[in-house]
């Protein structure tokens, strides 16, 4: 009886150390071997992209730039490429939008008209609408601008602009066709 419960005992233990090292052998497998794909994660929102590669086991980098086209926190690239083949804990590199590039709005005001379009160019931004008012600024000078000095813009904002121009009398259009009266007027400085 003793040399069969010895015999059962040898089986059993040899049945436990050869289960233990089959799992241990998988487990190694897997993590020298295994392979995971790596998920589309462009056009996702930032926090849904890392909440799929967690759940993968793999890890992330994030380098964060301007983008015109796509809002701010979205997904725009990512490397590896989507259906790559990774290593469980191999590092994406995302490529996430800061939206469009904000700027602080230049000061114009007491610029002449040119200059002033010049630096409005300068920055992406566009010319907007030109007003002329009579002022005590110098003739051609900018005494008004819309947005305001030190305002948040985005590049393509419109940039609005009151220009000082000189006081002259009102030429007689009495009697005159709308185009004969037009040229008069441009011919005047109006």
């Amino acid at each position: 009886a003793v040399k069969r419960l010895r015999k059962y005992a040898i089986i059993a233990g040899a049945a436990i150390l050869l289960g233990a090292m089959v799992y241990f052998g998988v487990m190694l497998y897997n993590s020298l071997f295994a392979r995971v794909r790596v998920p589309n994660l462009v056009m996702l929102d930032l926090e849904t992209a890392v909440a799929d590669l967690k759940e993968l086991g793999l890890t992330y980098t994030i380098d964060e730039r301007h983008n015109d086209e796509v809002s701010m926190g979205i997904v725009t690239a990512q490397y590896p490429d989507a259906d790559t083949a990774a290593m469980p804990g191999a590092r994406v590199q995302l490529t996430v939008s800061l939206g469009k590039e904000k700027l602080m709005m230049p000061k114009l005001l007491e610029l002449t008209r040119s200059e002033a379009v010049h630096l409005i160019e300068e920055n992406d931004l566009v010319l907007g609408e030109v007003k002329l008012v009579i002022s005590q600024s110098p003739p051609g000078t900018v005494v008004e601008q819309s947005p305001p000095v030190n305002e948040w813009v985005k590049p393509g904002d419109l940039v609005n602009l009151t220009i000082s121009g000189e006081s002259a009398p009102m030429p007689e259009l009495t009697g005159y066709t709308l185009s004969e009266a037009k040229s008069i007027l441009v011919a005047a400085g109006f």
